[in-house]
């Protein structure tokens, strides 16, 4: 079985930490993602979902550092739910994602432009070219074996 959520959207509040007395911490925060559609009339329409987002230990410890309100944030994790009665002895339910990693996609402050992470630009993309070489001696570029029959005795199929 498989219980693993990709979420990428935009966060809807700063980070909030809780520290424990053990030495480990949680952190949670909302994330918004939202899915475009027609209506009807053919006009279209944006349907938003909220997502509570936890992370422990280090990873809330980054959350915490690095993560801003509005910020587009890729999520990876796992959906729990949560059950809890309330003070009139009521059950509650919640639905969280227990993040094992997330990357900032860009952040708010620079307006959705690409901020300081891993992912390339189309200017990093190799140079291709249409010449091709040949090799100077083909012989040698293609039998790497000294006894090139020998070479196709050993293989297991």
């Amino acid at each position: 079985m498989i219980n693993r959520v990709i979420l990428v959207g935009r966060l809807g509040n700063d980070p909030e930490v809780r520290k424990f007395d053990n030495g480990s911490s949680v952190s949670r925060f909302s994330l918004a993602t939202s899915d475009p559609y027609k209506d009807e009339a053919g006009n279209w329409q944006e349907k938003t979902d909220w997502h509570n987002v936890v992370a422990w230990n280090i990873l809330s410890e980054r959350a915490v550092a690095s993560l801003k309100k509005g910020d587009l944030v890729y999520v990876e994790g796992r959906i729990t739910t949560r059950k809890w009665q309330d003070t009139n002895g009521v059950d509650r339910y919640a639905t969280d994602i227990v993040s094992s990693y997330f990357r900032i996609v860009s952040s708010a402050k620079e307006g959705g432009a690409k901020s300081n992470n891993n992912f390339p630009s189309p200017s990093d993309a190799p140079k291709y070219t249409t010449s091709y070489e040949a090799p100077m001696n083909p012989t040698a570029a293609t039998n790497n074996f000294p006894d090139a029959s020998a070479a196709d005795d050993d293989l297991p199929f």
